[in-house]
């Protein structure tokens, strides 16, 4: 199954993540045309973007204003699965019922939920007020300056699980 067999995003212009989506999308790509696409753990799964109304809906129903780091990836696509189990970035829908299910007592005070990581339950939130994004994983805490940040770190973990599985070589 090749790149041109799923959906690839277009990066938004003027896009203040561009180069993490470029390389993002080079490493699905080269995972999608693998012969060991099907058969490895480096799934990616991308969706149409969220809509400048989707958006601030959402900011309107927390109160808050998401980073402009982590709206331009909704931009580009509204959640993603990013090689199987290594990131899930909740889209617009899920990041609402995820977060009115009730978890406020398992999670710092004024964090939402905005995905996960690992596979293994650890919690991606962000902090509109602090402006701080964490990982939360059995009371642990991880911090990140940024959405940036972050992506960065799992973009290295992807690019090293995909060197181990179909010999990637960054572009």
């Amino acid at each position: 199954m090749s790149a041109t067999d799923h959906y690839i995003p277009s990066i938004p212009e003027n896009s203040v993540i561009k180069d993490k989506l470029t390389y993002l999308l080079d490493m699905a790509r080269s995972a999608y045309d693998s012969d060991a696409y099907e058969d490895e753990f480096i799934a990616f799964e991308f969706h149409h973007g969220a809509s400048e109304d989707k958006l601030a809906a959402v900011e309107a129903h927390f109160g808050i204003t998401l980073d402009d780091e982590h709206k331009d990836l909704l931009r580009f696509s509204d959640g993603a699965i990013l090689c199987s189990n290594h990131a899930e970035l909740y889209d617009m829908n899920t990041l609402i019922s995820v977060n009115d299910m009730g978890y406020e007592d398992s999670f710092p005070k004024g964090f939402i939920i905005i995905g996960e990581t690992v596979g293994d339950g650890e919690a991606l939130c962000y902090s509109h007020s602090e402006h701080r994004f964490i990982t939360l994983f059995e009371g642990e805490i991880t911090e990140f300056d940024s959405f940036s940040e972050w992506l960065g770190d799992i973009l290295e973990s992807i690019k090293e699980r995909l060197e181990e599985c179909i010999g990637y070589e960054e572009q």
